[in-house]
């Protein structure tokens, strides 16, 4: 609702006829409006004032937060703190530093080691599949097509611990194994 006093009210409905139906009235859909638009509403210090014009900033409270802090403690060489650098001179850096809060740096440092842990669990199940050398040893058998040590190759393939064992066989085991495999899978029709 806009309110005004009878006063302001009586002079702006004289000056401006055409405002007063919208003037000490409800007005629609309010509540929607404010749960749209409430979030974005300027208050304490970032408020401008009914006297200030639209579009125009306000003027900003400066706080000078350095002013007020202690020395800052910078490492030396043999990991001891002092409040000036080794020559004596203020360093000037330009621009105030934030200064990080406690709790803030708790949760860089969790966060820091959540995203170590997922890369670290990402680049572990990033290792081969299939066991190192199982193409040589599958192709390299004598006696089988090119067709039957490929079907057998796509399994062990598969099978990573299956693939270990074959490649720790005796070529004799390895072709019993793959003759067994093929039999069993009906291969050969």
């Amino acid at each position: 609702m806009i309110t005004l006093e009878i006063e302001h009210y009586n002079g702006h409905v004289k000056d401006h006829p055409k405002d007063a139906e919208f003037l000490n009235c409800p007005l629609m859909n309010y509540l929607q409006m404010q749960n749209i638009f409430g979030s974005g509403v300027a208050t304490g210090r970032f408020a401008m004032g009914s006297s200030e014009p639209l579009g125009t900033p306000a003027e900003q409270e400066t706080i000078d937060l350095d002013g007020e802090a202690p020395p800052p403690v910078l490492p030396t060489q043999n990991g001891e703190g002092s409040g000036s650098n080794a020559k004596g001179e203020q360093q000037g850096l330009g621009k105030r530093k934030r200064v990080v809060l406690d709790d803030e740096v708790a949760f860089f440092i969790g966060l820091t080691d959540a995203i170590n842990g997922f890369a670290k669990a990402v680049m572990d199940t990033n290792t081969p599949k299939a066991a190192p050398g199982i193409y040589s040893a599958v192709m390299g058998c004598p006696n089988f097509s090119r067709e039957a040590l490929m079907f057998c190759l796509n399994y062990m393939m598969k099978e990573k611990e299956t693939a270990m064992g074959f490649l720790d066989m005796e070529p004799d085991d390895r072709e019993l194994w793959l003759r067994d495999h093929l039999g069993r899978n009906n291969f050969y029709g």
